[in-house]
């Protein structure tokens, strides 16, 4: 846990420098996140920019490019032109991908949702459905904070400055699930 906890903390920072820019990653997915060892124990790297834009100013809906399995019920609306407008497309859209990717490196898969119904999840999200982290083995404010990252309005997801905060106040080791 301490371990993952690490690469948490450390993914958040770098978020968190883009965010104070304005700047949304506008892709972030696992394959975006880089793990590199070093001599203290390991960090991790943000890649691939080519989506990035600043907050509340996206390009046109038909040259988003990206992980349609990451993104943001704010961002698939966009896409699909089904009535977001570009001013609703902040940062919190990268932290709604960030839930989803946490999720994924804490229990090894997606938040649970029917797949073969929605797809992704941003489509569940789109029809209502609540995404949660299962909780089984996770520290309680951990499983808390996915959750709220996971949240289907863009106002009730922290920013990245809570994120981190958050993380950084966690313990290595991580309290049993209640």
């Amino acid at each position: 846990f301490r371990l993952k906890l690490v690469l948490l903390k450390s993914v958040a920072h770098s978020l968190k420098i883009l965010h104070d820019l304005r700047i949304v990653h506008g892709d972030l997915k696992p394959s975006n996140v880089l793990v590199k060892r070093t001599e203290l124990g390991y960090t991790s790297k943000l890649i691939d920019f080519d989506s990035s834009y600043i907050a509340e100013n996206p390009p046109p809906p038909e040259e988003i490019v990206g992980t349609i399995n990451y993104y943001s019920p704010e961002l698939l609306g966009y896409i699909q032109e089904a009535g977001v407008r570009p001013s609703e497309l902040g940062v919190a859209s990268d932290i709604f991908a960030l839930g989803l990717i946490y999720t994924e490196f804490l229990t090894g898969a997606p938040p649970p949702f029917d797949a073969a119904t929605y797809h992704e999840p941003a489509t569940a999200v789109r029809h209502g459905v609540v995404l949660r982290i299962p909780r089984a083995g996770l520290d309680p404010e951990l499983a808390d904070l996915v959750d709220a990252m996971l949240s289907a309005d863009p106002a009730q997801r922290p920013t990245i400055a809570q994120v981190h905060a958050t993380l950084m106040g966690l313990r290595s080791t991580p309290e049993p699930s209640r």
